[in-house]
């Protein structure tokens, strides 16, 4: 893993409230879900790897489940305060390198 995706994944992890073993389990718990899809649409969005590339490097999940997680996140962050306030937060925690 790249020193910045560990860093993002840090940081989402600490938004929050999951250890990296959590972040990195399969287990489809929300708040899980959205911190491990928050973390690769900043590191997609950023150009730090191909949807199959990030896939491989946070546990082997495969591309299309980084799109859909990518692809929903953008979602929720137009339309859902909360997530919008966690990527702020994240946001923040990268003092703006994101």
């Amino acid at each position: 893993m790249t020193r910045y995706g560990s860093r993002i994944m840090t940081a989402c992890c600490e938004v929050y409230g999951i250890t990296r073993k959590q972040f990195k389990a399969r287990r489809k718990y929300q708040h899980w879900c959205e911190c491990r899809w928050m973390c690769w649409m900043i590191l997609y969005r950023k150009g730090h790897g191909t949807l199959k590339s990030l896939g491989a490097e946070f546990g082997g999940w495969h591309y299309g489940t980084i799109n859909h997680g990518i692809r929903r996140v953008e979602e929720l962050i137009q339309i859902n305060k909360r997530v919008r306030r966690k990527f702020e937060e994240v946001k923040h925690l990268m003092k703006g390198d994101v």
